[in-house]
């Protein structure tokens, strides 16, 4: 029998709210951002599973993409010195798929899947991803463009 392992640097339970998931997993990485350095978040999971609930909102709080894009603005207002381009993209990838919920024509059943291209120096990029938000809400308003679907056992 062989044993397959996945590290992971902190595990939360439910007890733990959004705000101190975000402050203790995402924080570090608007602070990095902001210092001129890229992040990127990851919600990986099955089907049905809350990825879309804690990355958007819950009933009790908002989830982490609004309070990231908060923590990100507040920080740019508290170093007016600086000049900053912001960068976004919320990506679905689904059964080989890959979708721009950022998008905003049609739902995510009729968005074309998005092309992943390699470069000649090896690295890997997709066309056309980047939308501009002048503000977190609009980041949390596409949650209208997702589909959120009965999970089926059954599915392959």
């Amino acid at each position: 029998m062989s044993y397959r392992y996945c590290l992971a640097d902190r595990v939360f339970n439910h007890e733990v709210s959004n705000e101190d998931i975000f402050a203790e997993a995402m924080q570090p990485i608007i602070n990095g951002a902001v210092d001129g350095g890229n992040g990127t978040v990851i919600a990986y999971g099955y089907t049905a599973t809350g990825k879309t609930y804690i990355m958007i909102i819950s009933d009790e709080s908002p989830g982490m993409l609004p309070l990231a894009f908060k923590s990100l603005f507040q920080c740019i207002r508290e170093k007016p010195d600086r000049q900053y381009t912001i960068r976004a993209s919320y990506l679905e990838i689904y059964k080989d798929r890959m979708v721009d919920l950022l998008e905003t024509t049609g739902n995510i059943r009729g968005k074309k899947t998005l092309l992943l291209l390699e470069d000649p120096s090896g690295h890997f990029y997709l066309l056309r991803t980047m939308h501009r938000a002048n503000s977190y809400t609009h980041v949390s308003a596409t949650c209208i463009n997702k589909v959120l679907a009965p999970t089926r056992s059954s599915e392959p």
